[in-house]
């Protein structure tokens, strides 16, 4: 048996349209995020969504914490909106599949670390809403990088008594950005933990005892493998992850 915290990431399945089998249903995630987990002292474990939910309390069992990856824009209709033309096609599998892992993850008092998708997949689940556009927002900022992942994009100003101020005991720094959707009405239950310059919401935490659901809208698995302080910063957070689950493990 293993004595390091199991933590299970949610992966992707995408219709690949580069594969020998044209259109075939893959399964996906980039390898930053296991690698990441790993290089923090937690064990990796990937978890594929299914139509069948029925599957996934079995599969929250064998892990301590879990993360909810990057991917496509989450189905406005789960937040009661309808689709505008900005907004990507959706993938309701994962939707209903990431729903229920996080009802079932505040259930059993589980760990939850959202990155990109998973800020938003969160942000939904728990009763908030989410710019289709960040031209919606009335933003000029960029959001959507097109350079080296691992490098910052920028800055963000993390709130006092936060778990980045936590993680980090930063006021201010930089982080990379690859999104086009940002949070428009804040969950009831959610605190904001960072904003950008422009008003954007960076990250989220919990405020209710249940469980310790934390997420992100940037990608420190991108970072992570970077020198100087973006990427100590960037390992500091998925090392205070994964103590967060290592403390759950014991107990």
């Amino acid at each position: 048996m293993s004595n390091r915290p199991v933590i299970g990431i949610i992966t992707n399945v995408e219709l690949d349209r580069h594969y020998l089998f044209p259109g075939y249903p893959r399964v996906t995630l980039n390898e930053d995020y296991p690698r990441s987990i790993a290089a923090a002292g937690g064990v990796p474990v990937l978890i594929t969504p299914s139509k069948d939910l029925s599957l996934l309390a079995d599969q929250l069992s064998l892990v301590d914490a879990l993360v909810l990856a990057g991917g496509q824009d989450v189905d406005p209709l789960l937040y009661g909106a309808e689709p505008r033309t900005e907004c990507g096609a959706p993938n309701p599998t994962r939707d209903a599949f990431e729903f229920e892992a996080l009802r079932l993850a505040r259930v059993a008092g589980m760990p939850v670390l959202g990155i990109c998708r998973g800020l938003q997949v969160t942000n939904t689940f728990m009763g908030g809403s989410l710019h289709q556009d960040i031209s919606h927002s009335g933003s000029t900022q960029r959001h959507m990088m097109e350079a080296n992942p691992a490098v910052a994009a920028h800055g963000i100003t993390v709130e006092p008594d936060s778990f980045l101020d936590e993680a980090w005991h930063l006021a201010q720094t930089t982080v990379n950005s690859f999104h086009h959707q940002v949070v428009d009405r804040v969950a009831p239950g959610l605190a904001v933990a960072a904003r950008a310059a422009d008003g954007a919401v960076e990250a989220v935490e919990y405020t209710g005892d249940e469980f310790d659901l934390v997420a992100v809208q940037w990608h420190p698995e991108m970072m992570s493998a970077a020198d100087g302080p973006a990427g100590e910063q960037a390992r500091a957070l998925f090392t205070w992850f994964v103590d967060l689950a290592a403390g759950r493990w014991e107990a």
